[in-house]
């Protein structure tokens, strides 16, 4: 009988590309995970990297791995150095999966600075370059996560800029007016901060529909929009309303419609939220007064 052939793996070792995502995702300590990119570098693709920084993420929380990851933040630097180098080779990436990396990377606490600052570069010149050929939620997602990671996106929300915007302004008619949409238009209002049209454009659209949105929605709004008075200002005249400046620092829009609207929904069903909403919800209204 005519024996069927064997695939030789080469001696430094070879795996299925699906396997080698599988023992990623289920790898049991940190050491574990960098031990795994480490060996099978060469089979890594940029649908890996993903699912390395997720389970980085997930095994950080526990306090062991927090501990040794404390004392051995170095040996994450190769992990970091393989991804950008998967990032620059994915121009033919779309945007949603370089979307999933940059989601990963802030969930496990990698911010835009030494020694990420080329990751994330490397994260933002390819998303500039594909933007214009992006999905909304997708430029939502990368914008959102270069904002969490303390990385200046400016460049970024100029490129999104058309997609944003044109997408605001459907939701503004009603053309997109659907409940799945509450979320990211939370995302895009926090990512898009220094975009003063879209964010009035995203308060008006939820102004009038603030029950499709689900607690921890309106509490995220609620702090995205939420604005305080610098010490010495009273309320009312040209030192109060008028000097108003938003809590994420950037130029004041008039979200006390929105506000209000938020009050109104979240008031009849406060014990639906869960405790981190209702300490996010209370800080908004405290700073506005808005309950």
């Amino acid at each position: 009988m005519r024996r069927a052939a064997v695939r030789r793996r080469p001696s430094s070792g070879w795996i299925d590309p699906a396997q080698l995502a599988t023992r990623l995702a289920t790898a049991r300590t940190l050491p574990e995970l960098l031990e795994t990119r480490r060996r099978f570098a060469p089979e890594m693709d940029f649908s890996h990297a993903p699912v390395a920084w997720s389970r980085l993420a997930r095994l950080r929380r526990r306090p062991a791995e927090r501990a040794w990851l404390d004392e051995n933040l170095p040996f994450l630097e190769p992990l970091a150095a393989h991804t950008a180098e998967l990032v620059e080779q994915s121009e033919d990436i779309e945007a949603g999966r370089r979307a999933a990396l940059a989601s990963a990377l802030v969930a496990a606490g990698v911010r835009s600075e030494p020694p990420w600052n080329e990751l994330w570069d490397a994260i933002e010149r390819r998303s500039v370059e594909s933007a214009p050929l992006s999905e909304c939620d997708e430029c939502a997602s990368v914008a959102e996560a270069l904002v969490n990671a303390g990385h200046s996106s400016q460049r970024y929300l100029e490129a999104a800029a058309p997609c944003i915007a044109a997408f605001a302004s459907a939701l503004a008619r009603g053309a997109a007016a659907s409940e799945d949409r509450s979320a990211l238009l939370g995302h895009l209002a926090a990512a898009a901060v220094p975009k003063q049209s879209l964010l009035r454009a995203i308060a008006d659209e939820l102004r009038v529909r603030p029950w499709q949105l689900k607690p921890a929605e309106v509490a995220l709004l609620a702090e995205v929009y939420c604005t305080r008075l610098p010490s010495g200002s009273a309320g009312g005249g040209e030192g109060g309303a008028a000097a108003l400046v938003p809590s994420r620092g950037v130029v004041a829009v008039d979200s006390a419609p929105l506000l209000e609207s938020l009050a109104r929904v979240a008031l009849p069903r406060l014990d639906r939220y869960k405790a981190y909403n209702l300490a996010r919800l209370a800080q908004a209204a405290a700073d506005r007064m808005i309950i």
